[in-house]
This record gives C-alpha cells, sequence and structure tokens, in this order.
C-alpha cells in the first residue's frame, strides 16, 4: 500500500486528494520517464503533483507522503478545510488503471479550533462524490473507539443509493487491544452485534 495519505492519529485529511494510478509497461514507463526529463527506474513511481514531477524509489515511498502534506498545507494556507482536490498522478509498471479518493471525515458538528462551517462543508464535498455514478464507496471504521455512529454517513449512502456498492474497512486492528484505548475485547461490539446480542440489536 502507498503510504500516500495522512494515516497517524495527529494528521488528518483536510481537502479531497484524488490519486490517479497509471499502469505502464517497462517501455511505456521509460518513455514516460524522458517525458517528465527523469532517469528511468523501471521498478520506480513515477509522480505528478502540484506541476511538478518526481521519481519516487521503491524504498522511499514514504517521500510521497511528505510531498502531499505539504502541498495540503500550500492549498489550506492557513484555513481549516477546503474542498478543492488534490491531484496525484502515479505512472508504474506495478500499479493497476485506478482512481482513488480520499475525502474528509464526516462530523456531526465541528470540531474544537475548527470554522464553524467545517462540518457542512465536509458533507457538502461527500455528496458531491456520491452522485458520482460510477464511484464505488469504501467507509472506514477505526477498530480503536468503542462504538462508531455513522447514522450520518449511512444516510447519505442510502440517498445516493449506493447501499449495494459500499465497502466497510476496519482499520487499526492491531493497535485495538493496547492499554490506551482501555479495550477488554476490540471486537466485543461486532461479536455482539453479530450474536444479536447488543443493545441496540432490535
Amino acid at each position: 500500500m502507498l503510504p500516500l495519505f495522512p494515516r497517524s492519529d495527529r494528521t488528518t485529511t483536510r481537502v479531497p486528494l484524488r490519486l490517479r494510478l497509471h499502469h505502464m509497461t517497462e517501455t511505456e514507463l521509460k518513455a514516460q520517464a524522458k517525458s517528465m526529463e527523469l532517469p528511468f527506474n523501471p521498478i520506480s513511481l513515477y509522480v505528478e503533483l502540484a506541476g511538478k514531477h518526481f521519481k519516487v524509489e521503491p524504498d522511499k515511498e514514504c517521500d510521497l507522503q511528505a510531498h502531499v502534506l505539504d502541498a495540503q498545507a500550500k492549498l489550506l494556507n492557513g484555513k481549516s478545510f477546503s474542498s478543492d482536490p488534490i491531484v496525484v498522478k502515479v505512472w508504474s509498471t506495478c500499479t493497476p488503471n485506478l482512481e482513488l479518493v480520499d475525502l474528509p471525515g464526516v462530523y456531526n458538528a465541528s470540531i474544537a479550533g475548527e470554522t464553524d462551517d467545517m462540518a457542512l462543508l465536509a458533507k457538502s464535498v461527500t455528496e458531491d462524490y456520491l452522485k458520482k455514478e460510477a464511484a464505488l464507496v469504501v467507509v472506514v471504521v477505526p477498530a480503536t473507539i468503542d462504538r462508531v455512529r455513522n447514522d450520518q454517513v449511512i444516510g447519505m449512502i442510502q440517498r445516493a443509493k449506493k447501499e449495494a456498492l459500499t465497502i466497510c474497512a476496519l482499520t487499526k486492528s492491531d493497535q485495538a487491544g493496547r492499554p490506551e484505548y482501555n479495550r477488554k475485547d476490540p471486537f466485543g461490539d461486532l461479536k455482539s452485534r453479530a450474536r444479536g446480542q447488543a443493545d441496540d440489536c432490535p
């Protein structure tokens, strides 16, 4: 997996990030590298971001995330949110032809220290992308919290009639048992719901 999107608890996506992956043969990639005036390596990633071209070596992929966070900071320019996307184009012999969009999270209310309209802006951006006919939806849920209230997100997906095209991804499952999260069983709620024994099951 490309370490491209913000991943730590202290960073978050503040703008839509559009990742466009282009698969190429070695011959095609060599021509692409030449057009970008970069040295050729058949296993490197060739990237276009914010009008700049650069090459990312296989053992230096974390550099790509640094470039993205820098572009995000420049786009925001002191603001806490922007609906303008950052577009990252990647050419490689190792990637599929695929476009991924990482959207800011949907909040029920503005977060302390953020602008008052951030929650509304984030919701509006998500709704715009849900309108795209070819879009597949991935709802990312961290395993490090006791319970997730995704009523707002689920409602948006239902209104867009995207239920059949939606996948739920459980993340940070390797961290769920850590003492700082103070949980006896990180999957307790999920198991209870599967058995029909959770408090909010009918």
